[in-house]
């Protein structure tokens, strides 16, 4: 039996980290029986550390479901388990139900199992709002983004009512080869999201595995989210300038908070009230999500509650001033880095310029004087020739001088008078000779 195990996120809830893991580890699950292709090169977007994985290109390069189909038999003849995973399915594949009954239909003895792992939608869309604020330049607050009639949360509106797109994928698969896991600590095993999986794929993540410390996904304080929302709200920067500028250090801080326990930075921006009436609208669907999926019949998908005393962990200006003061400092002392470092390279590279004129100015003069020197020599082999053409024309004009002074005295001889008969009749006789022929 072959077993397609498809990782479809959802997002905000440990895909980077699952991911690199998977890709760092490759050999080690192909030798323990599970194969983690790797990934079909597309264009990535979206951010530093790409969740992607690598099935993205269903939704990046766009195939037809014969050429899926023909990509994934083709796994199956290097491992009877394939793993496959990508959080762009939840949102950008919208017939999911025709999408998973095409996967479905690769093989009669194919065994389909979706792993899905879901946040509390409160928190999903507090971590994505954060998303929005650092990535994309949104400038509204969160309690704009809340109300369900604000266009930004139009976007993401439908996928966050979990039960209804489960439904739509079990229609193709069934409930029990979708395999849903809530993303709380508590409830992974060892409290660790990589032991989870590992868990699911029926392993456990032995010395003979790479893990990696870091955090492939760290999270943006809230003053630096708040100077950034602001920084989106008052500045015409594009997009891709914005964040070049500021994306490393507004992270910055909040990788080095996180680091020292600070985590009061990182609380909810909403009251206890807030979050539980917008979680009221997903209540019921929860309920079903945790009784036809996970077996509770109490009904209780998420375990962690909130106090009901907690308030929005709001900005005070001294914090915004204190981050704004960090944040344009460090950019100016960036700047000012950069700026030195490219007058260094400016200066050395006009010295290299100076030093490349200086060589070639002596290569010319070289070259100059080597020309000098074969025109001189040519020039004085010139003379030389020219002096001895007039010394053999010289001695040519004497010859012919002396020639002549002997014609001369030969025909003002008494012997050449007396013999001018006798020439006169040779030439005669050797014209008629002439015309006798």
């Amino acid at each position: 039996m072959k077993t397609l195990y498809i990782h479809i996120g959802t997002p905000k809830t440990g895909s980077s980290t699952l991911q690199h893991f998977f890709e760092n580890n490759r050999e080690t699950l192909l030798q323990k029986g599970v194969y983690y292709p790797a990934d079909i090169s597309h264009e990535r977007y979206g951010g530093y550390e790409s969740t992607d994985g690598n099935f993205a290109w269903v939704t990046r390069l766009h195939p037809d479901m014969e050429e899926v189909r023909k990509k994934v038999q083709g796994m199956f003849r290097i491992s009877e388990k394939v793993l496959l995973s990508t959080e762009n399915i939840w949102l950008e594949i919208y017939d999911k139900e025709s999408f998973f009954a095409g996967i479905r239909s690769i093989a009669d003895d194919l065994e389909v199992k979706v792993i899905v792992y879901l946040r509390k939608q409160i928190d999903y869309l507090e971590s994505q709002y954060r998303e929005w604020v650092r990535l994309i330049l949104l400038k509204e607050s969160v309690h704009q983004v809340c109300d369900f009639n604000n266009t930004v949360l139009k976007v993401v509106k439908d996928s966050l009512d979990y039960y209804a797109v489960l439904e739509k994928i079990a229609q193709a698969v069934g409930r029990e080869n979708i395999i849903v896991r809530p993303y709380e600590n508590g409830q992974f095993q060892n409290q660790n999201i990589v032991d989870d999986f590992m868990g699911i794929l029926g392993l456990h993540t032995d010395q003979s595995f790479a893990l990696s410390e870091k955090n492939f996904n760290p999270p943006i304080s809230n003053p630096a989210l708040e100077l950034k929302r602001q920084m989106n709200a008052s500045a015409k920067a594009e997009q891709k300038i914005m964040n070049g500028c500021f994306y490393d250090i507004l992270m910055q801080d909040g990788i080095e908070r996180a680091e020292n326990g600070e985590c009061a930075h990182f609380k909810s921006l909403l009251t206890y009230q807030q979050r539980q009436e917008f979680m009221q609208r997903f209540e019921e669907g929860n309920r079903k999500i945790a009784r036809y999926y996970l077996n509770r019949e109490e009904g209780k998908l998420f375990f962690e509650e909130d106090n009901v005393n907690m308030q929005a962990n709001a900005v005070s200006g001294e914090e915004l001033l204190k981050q704004t003061i960090r944040v344009f400092t460090s950019a100016f002392l960036e700047n000012y880095e950069k700026q030195t470092f490219v007058e260094s390279r400016q200066r050395a590279l006009d010295e290299k310029v100076e030093n490349f004129i200086i060589q070639m100015d002596k290569m010319a003069k070289n070259q100059q004087n080597q020309i000098e020197r074969m025109m001189k020599k040519q020039e004085e082999t010139c003379r030389e020739q020219i002096e001895d053409i007039r010394w053999q024309m010289q001695e040519c004009t004497k010859q012919w001088t002396g020639m002549q002074k002997e014609l001369k005295e030969i025909k003002n001889s008494s012997s050449w008078r007396m013999t001018a008969p006798l020439r006169k009749m040779a030439v005669f006789f050797r014209k008629l000779k002439y015309k006798g022929r």
